[in-house]
This record gives C-alpha cells, sequence and structure tokens, in this order.
C-alpha cells in the first residue's frame, strides 16, 4: 500500500529552463531534449510544451516483466493534428519491418486519431501480439488531461481523469525490451548512430502541448491508486504524494443459534454481508443495510456467508 512501490521513473517536468528532465527516482535516468526547450505553467507546479519539432529521450530504465503501469497529465493544443506519442518503449510502430515480424517495445501511452476524434490509447508489447486498449471517446484540447493505463498479466486497462474508459484481455508476460531508451513527446525508431533513436521519418507522432507529471512502474495499478493519482493532481500534488489505506481487516467473530431457530452472526471490519445456500455455485446474495450483530432465519438447511470488503 505505498504508491512508490516498484515506481521506477518519475518525471515530474517542474524544471524552469534547461534542457534535461530529471527523474525523482534515485539513480533514474533523465529526460534529454532534443530541440527547442521550453518550460511553462502545468497541471502540477510547472510542465514541457512540446511544439511537434521537440522530444525528450531517457536513455535507460528500470524493465518491466510481469506487469506494467504508468501515467501522465496531458494537455493537447487545439491545432493538435491527431495521432501523438506522449511516452513509450517502442521502435516505431512497435513491428519490426520485413521478415523479423516481432514486437518492439515494452509499452505506449499516446493518442491516437481516430476519424478526427483525439483518443487516448495505450499498448503493451506482449509478443507477437500488441494489446491495446482505445478510449471510446475523443479528448477536449487546450484543457488537462489525466491518462493513466495498466496491464496486470491479464488485462490491459486505460484511464482517463481516474476513471477507466477501455480494457483488453491478453496473457503472458512483457516483452523484453529491444531497446533501452524511452521517448517523450514523439515515436522514435532505432539508430546505429548517436544518439541512438531519431523520429520516425514516417510517422514521427510529435506532441502539441503540454505535458506534465509521468510516472511509470514495474507493476500494475490499481483502479484506487489510478483516481487517487488523478485526485491528487487536481489539488496541484504530484504522484508521489498519494497515500493508500490498506484496507481494514474483516473477521467472523461469532455464530449463536438461538432459541427460536434464528441465527445471529457478529463480525469485525464492516463490509457487505453476502450469503449462499449453495458455495459451490458461485453466486452470493448481498443483504442490504446488514451490520454486525445480525440476526435472521434461515431459508434452508444449509447457508453460508462472506464479508466484502
Amino acid at each position: 500500500y505505498d504508491i512508490k512501490e516498484s515506481l521506477v521513473g518519475h518525471w515530474k517536468l517542474n524544471e524552469t529552463s534547461g534542457a534535461t528532465a530529471a527523474n525523482a527516482i534515485a539513480g533514474g535516468s533523465p529526460g534529454n531534449v532534443t530541440g527547442t526547450s521550453s518550460w511553462g505553467a502545468g497541471r502540477i507546479a510547472n510542465a514541457f510544451n512540446f511544439d511537434m519539432a521537440t522530444y525528450m529521450l531517457v536513455d535507460n530504465f528500470t524493465k518491466a516483466n510481469d506487469a506494467i503501469a504508468g501515467c501522465a497529465w496531458v494537455k493537447m493544443d487545439p491545432n493538435a493534428p491527431g495521432t501523438m506519442a506522449v511516452f513509450r518503449n517502442g521502435h516505431s510502430d512497435f513491428n519490426a519491418t520485413g521478415g523479423d515480424l516481432k514486437v518492439l517495445g515494452q509499452f505506449e501511452l499516446g493518442i491516437l486519431d481516430v476519424g478526427g476524434e483525439l483518443r487516448p490509447t495505450a499498448a503493451v508489447g506482449n509478443s507477437p501480439n500488441l494489446p491495446r486498449a482505445t478510449g471510446s471517446a475523443g479528448l477536449s484540447v487546450d484543457e488537462w488531461h489525466h491518462l493513466a493505463f495498466s496491464a496486470d498479466g491479464a488485462q490491459l486497462r486505460l484511464y482517463v481523469n481516474g476513471a477507466q474508459v477501455a480494457s483488453t484481455d491478453y496473457l503472458g508476460l512483457i516483452n523484453d525490451a529491444h531497446m533501452d531508451w524511452i521517448s517523450i513527446g514523439a515515436r522514435l525508431v532505432v539508430d546505429t548512430n548517436t544518439p541512438p533513436a531519431i523520429p520516425d521519418a514516417t510517422t514521427p507522432a510529435y506532441f502539441w502541448g503540454s505535458i506534465d507529471d509521468i510516472g511509470l512502474w514495474t507493476r500494475a495499478l490499481t483502479a484506487n491508486e489510478v483516481s487517487k493519482i488523478y485526485q491528487a493532481g487536481m489539488a496541484g500534488q504530484d504522484l508521489e504524494t498519494v497515500v493508500i489505506e490498506p484496507p481494514t481487516e474483516m473477521e467472523f467473530t461469532g455464530v449463536t443459534k438461538n432459541a427460536d431457530g434464528s441465527i445471529t452472526i457478529e463480525w469485525t471490519g464492516g463490509g457487505t454481508l453476502q450469503v449462499t445456500t449453495d458455495i459451490g455455485s458461485g453466486v452470493w446474495q448481498s443483504v442490504d443495510g446488514a451490520t454486525s450483530p445480525y440476526t435472521f432465519t434461515p431459508t434452508a438447511a444449509a447457508m453460508f456467508g462472506r464479508i466484502m470488503q
């Protein structure tokens, strides 16, 4: 219950000048600007302003294996043209060219042009597949939005402003990264020279607008964590300020058969009482308004109960 657990990258983008965006994680690589440095007001303190010709390159990061999650605040320019990269570890559109067809990269968070709508999208490398989740509605421009994705080995979920907007099923681990770097604000391709990556000549997907408070985890985020990160940002606080409270421990403490045939059950920790007459069916019925101690008359020879958080 620590938002910083497995947090391997946190680029607050709070600088006011210069060509480097610090990584708040100890030992983490910063983002280095290629193009024109431009800093301005963000959702949380400052942000970096991208102009469709500028991007950042993070030369290395801790790679994911079982699961991955990431988030960022974005504000698109009113003239933003379409598909744009927010941040990603991927070569071009992830797929290699020629006969070696495989997914190249671990993740992507961005904006996808769907019929002229600017929709949020996320993808993860799960070779030979590329699970992708895309929102069904476009995002407004010139307004801050919080985008987040979380992949747990079974589902990739996409969130906008703290609420899930899309998901897709997949199975397995996250691909080994074929490149060490992360690009912010553009779609890059592998280059054998220095620097190790250059913008895709065909579809660079430059971002036009502002990006703020980027986070990357080598674990999945819960819906509650994503919601709290969004709420913190709305209050002007970065993602590391989020506090996650562990759930209250719940326990049955007593079951009493009364003289009139009724049953009284007691438990601690709150929660919702659910009952079933067939524990193998998987079908449970919530008892609305039930609090401890709760007395009821059985309606079957055998009944089972549980407490749900």
